[in-house]
């Protein structure tokens, strides 16, 4: 079990803002990436900011179209005003 456990062990990395203290304004996790230690390019950042609009716009519509369902119903058919 000890074994399993050191293999799953993070190592500590030499990081920039490690003697940089968590303050009101930022901590470690907030801080930008340095270029040199970024494992992602131009592609994967792209298409993560592009699916992000795309689900905002499915969401966005979806919702549009059950208010316009709602009001249809309620206001128009059968649970509507008499």
């Amino acid at each position: 079990m000890s074994s399993l456990l050191k293999k799953l062990e993070v190592k500590p990395t030499n990081d920039e803002y490690e003697k940089i203290e968590t303050s009101r304004w930022g901590n470690r996790d907030v801080y930008p990436i340095a270029h040199d230690k970024r494992t992602y390019g131009i592609y994967a950042y792209v298409s993560y900011w592009g699916k992000l609009s795309v689900i905002g716009l499915v969401c966005f519509e979806s919702n549009m179209y059950l208010q316009e369902l709602a009001e249809s119903v309620f206001h128009h058919g059968p649970l509507g005003p008499r």
